[in-house]
């Protein structure tokens, strides 16, 4: 009797929690594939002006351009991408 107890209040307080994570909004990631999509074509000057005011201030286009085209240069060819979290 102990035994079905304890299972009925874990599935108590799991139908507590679960419905909140159902209803939390999910993330739209189109922007961010869009900006990826920017950079992995070599458009560093529009990944530049799709950035936040804060970026915008510390670096200009200029350098935000050759900064990636000396590091996309080494790193090579993207071979894929998979989103993981």
């Amino acid at each position: 009797m102990r035994r079905f107890a304890r299972l009925l209040l874990v599935s108590w307080c799991l139908m507590a929690i679960l419905p909140s994570y159902a209803n939390e909004p999910q993330m739209d990631l189109a922007p961010a594939y869009t900006w990826l999509e920017l950079l992995d074509n070599g458009r560093y000057y529009q990944t530049w002006q799709y950035a936040s005011q804060g970026f915008k201030q510390r670096i200009d286009a200029s350098q935000w351009d050759q900064v990636l085209k000396e590091t996309r240069s080494k790193l090579g060819d993207l071979t894929n991408r998979n989103l993981t979290g």
